[in-house]
């Protein structure tokens, strides 16, 4: 009965490990398959997503550039560049005072006291120049108060 013990465990340990490994390599067969059907089904999916997705892109595209042309046919309002303010029309008494006393705030907003004439707001970038006063006129800053005025008189340069 002993060497029966003996013919069972040497034959019968061998049979059972190769049953064993039959089941598992079986299994991992299966496994291959079901993870290559997957990786089919997914490659289709991503060729026809790819499809969707240029016609998707054309569409875009078009509305970009519908979007740019109809964008660049506005009217747009212009910027004004950085500095002083542009001079007025010379000619306007009124507009020029305004020009000039415009540029006295500026200043003293800037600098924290008045200038002291009105060439001081070309030099500090105030105003661009200083508009001529009309005939026979000239123009007064008044240093309490900062306010340029017209006087009866000969026009300075």
């Amino acid at each position: 009965m002993e060497w029966f013990m003996v013919v069972v465990l040497v034959i019968g340990a061998p049979l059972a490990l190769a049953i064993w490994l039959i089941a598992r390599a079986n299994a991992a067969a299966n496994r291959i398959a079901d993870l290559t059907f997957r990786q089919n089904r997914l490659e289709l999916e991503l060729a026809q997503l790819k499809r969707g997705l240029s016609s998707l892109y054309r569409f875009v595209l078009l509305f970009a550039a519908m979007g740019l042309v109809v964008g660049g046919c506005r009217k747009r309002e212009s910027t004004a560049p950085a500095g002083p303010p542009p001079p007025p029309e010379f000619g306007s008494s009124e507009n020029n005072l305004g020009y000039l006393n415009e540029g006295v705030r500026n200043f003293q907003q800037a600098n924290g006291r008045v200038p002291n004439d009105l060439n001081e707001l070309v030099t500090g970038k105030m105003i661009v120049r200083i508009p001529p006063p009309p005939p026979g006129f000239t123009y007064v800053m008044d240093r309490s108060s900062g306010m340029v005025t017209l006087q009866p008189g000969r026009a300075t340069k």
